[in-house]
């Protein structure tokens, strides 16, 4: 009689996870897949919009170019009629691979 009891009381139990997995609902680890690939294609996204065109900037007869890479490396390029000086620096909060 007790492991009747215990039979139905599992039975009663485990049935939302058994209708579930066969009602064709994402389970758990369905869920975690769908959110890391998620999660993937937003940091792509983020990658691919952190790499810049070259953008010039005209200010005062000196032209300035600004380039960001996916290392997060920032150049800044200050050019006028007499001379070229170039900037470089790396980002310090993330580097990107």
């Amino acid at each position: 009689m007790r492991a009747r009891i215990l039979i139905l009381t599992l039975a009663v139990l485990l049935s939302p996870l058994l209708s579930s997995a066969v009602a064709g609902e994402p389970t758990l680890k369905d869920v975690k897949k769908q959110i890391a690939a998620k999660l993937k294609k937003i940091k792509t996204l983020q990658l691919s919009s952190q790499i810049e065109e070259n953008r010039k900037y005209e200010m005062n007869d000196l032209q300035y170019r600004r380039e960001k890479t996916t290392t997060g490396e920032l150049m800044l390029e200050r050019r006028d009629q007499t001379f070229v000086s170039r900037y470089h620096w790396k980002s310090r909060t993330k580097d990107y691979e």
